[in-house]
């Protein structure tokens, strides 16, 4: 649903926020390794320098997971970083641990992704980030609004739902700026329309036709005159243009009725005003794609099977750390951090889709079963601890089945026995007259 508005007064200048982003694929046509190697590296001695050549521009860089590598791997380049963090000049984009898949990741997966990244980011750049950035990812469901502003995320943009001229969108986008509606009537402010991640600027865009049409068509509806532009450069990371940095800083401020705006991608939603949020248009559902990766969800079904284990042992191991805990026994939190860190890093979108060149998928798989092997050891340590508890005074061993669901249900219990002398009871009441073996 797109719900309309009323035509009327544009209130204000239009303006054009311009985001300068470094788009990094983790994992694609290279390998975790590769980039730990070179293109972190690249990108941050390569941003360096342009900061030093240019003093009016801030970039925007997304995905804890990369600072986290950065931080362990090259300390030297981290520190950088985080100076320009806090001078301003460095935005950490995007909220999230990683540039994760929206569609395959189970809800509770996109919840920790943002409690990850935004926990990273404020322990170690004294900051957390605003936006859920996820420029290059294969479509979008119905829940992220939903899951994003419980997270207490502000805004979202993307540019995969058009690339130039090319549609790629199951249906057209509803607006370039407005808010994205969940079910449940909360509210993300959208950019679905910013141009390509690896954009230019060559000339002030208040000379070209297409943006002077675009604000002269919002001012038309009466919606309030706020456009995102994308400008950078991706996939292996580095420095932006020189060329557009410089074209930037040339025009930015106001004239001829638009003013030019730049700062990181979060500050559009902060400097939407309430009464420009009440005039912005409405959307309603999900946000797929009809082309480019629409094969993807099908492709590398390992991946896919190792993501879903570590998501249903996770569920499960704090469950049953929860109940130790209850009983009087330490947690074991950082294990559970670390193991929910080394999976949600393989939900990148380029990884669990199944588009990265089979040496990532040699890392993929064993990182996802060293988080496997990790949450199974939680869970059989912290269920045993719960069984301790267990009254075993009667004759016989007993069996404890343990439900991480919390909710009533009935599934087969396959228990290995001795079958000439087990039986099976409920309660008090005997279960058959002869001892059996077979599943329960």
């Amino acid at each position: 649903m797109n719900a309309p508005i009323a035509p009327g007064r544009a209130p204000g200048p239009a303006r054009l926020h311009v985001v300068v982003l470094s788009h990094l694929d983790t994992q694609w046509r290279w390998t975790l390794r590769d980039t730990v190697r070179r293109w972190l590296p690249r990108t941050v001695t390569e941003c360096e320098a342009m900061f030093e050549r240019h003093p009016a521009w801030t970039l925007s860089f997304e995905g804890a997971a990369r600072y986290r590598l950065l931080a362990t791997h090259h300390p030297e380049l981290f520190a950088i970083v985080r100076r320009r963090v806090a001078e301003g000049r460095w935005y950490p984009a995007g909220a999230a641990l990683e540039a994760f898949d929206a569609l395959l990741p189970a809800p509770e997966s996109i919840l920790r992704q943002i409690l990850c990244g935004q926990r990273w980011f404020a322990r170690e750049l004294g900051r957390a980030s605003e936006d859920l950035f996820l420029p290059d990812c294969f479509g979008f469901p119905a829940t992220l609004p939903v899951l994003a502003a419980h997270a207490g995320v502000a805004g979202f943009s993307t540019q995969k739902l058009r690339r130039g001229p090319l549609l790629r969108a199951a249906r057209p986008i509803p607006f370039a700026y407005g808010r994205w509606r969940g079910a449940d009537g909360s509210e993300l402010l959208a950019a679905l329309d910013p141009g390509e991640y690896g954009g230019r600027i060559e000339s002030d865009p208040r000379s070209d036709p297409e943006w002077v049409a675009r604000f002269a068509e919002l001012a038309r509806l009466g919606r309030p005159r706020r456009l995102l532009l994308y400008v950078g450069t991706g996939d292996r990371g580095g420095a932006p243009p020189e060329a557009s940095i410089a074209a930037l800083e040339a025009c930015l401020g106001e004239r001829e009725g638009i003013e030019v705006r730049h700062a990181g991608s979060g500050a559009i939603y902060l400097q939407t005003s309430p009464e420009e949020r009440a005039r912005l248009p409405v959307h309603e559902g999900e946000l797929l794609l009809r082309l480019h990766g629409t094969g993807c969800y099908t492709a590398k079904a390992s991946v896919k099977r190792w993501n879903r284990i570590c998501e249903r042992l996770a569920r499960a191991a704090e469950a049953a750390a929860a109940s130790a805990e209850a009983l009087g026994h330490a947690a074991p939190r950082r294990r559970l951090e670390e193991a929910w860190w080394r999976f949600l890093g393989h939900q990148m979108h380029d990884d669990l889709t199944g588009t990265s060149i089979p040496a990532a998928y040699r890392i993929s798989h064993l990182h996802l079963a060293l988080a496997a092997n990790e949450l199974a050891e939680v869970l059989l340590d912290c269920a045993g601890r719960v069984a301790a508890t267990l009254d075993r005074s009667g004759p016989g061993a007993g069996v404890l089945i343990f439900d991480p669901l919390g909710a009533e249900r009935e599934e087969v219990v396959e228990v290995a026995c001795d079958a000439e002398s087990s039986a099976v009871e409920d309660g008090a009441a005997r279960a058959g007259s002869r001892p059996r073996a077979r599943p329960v």
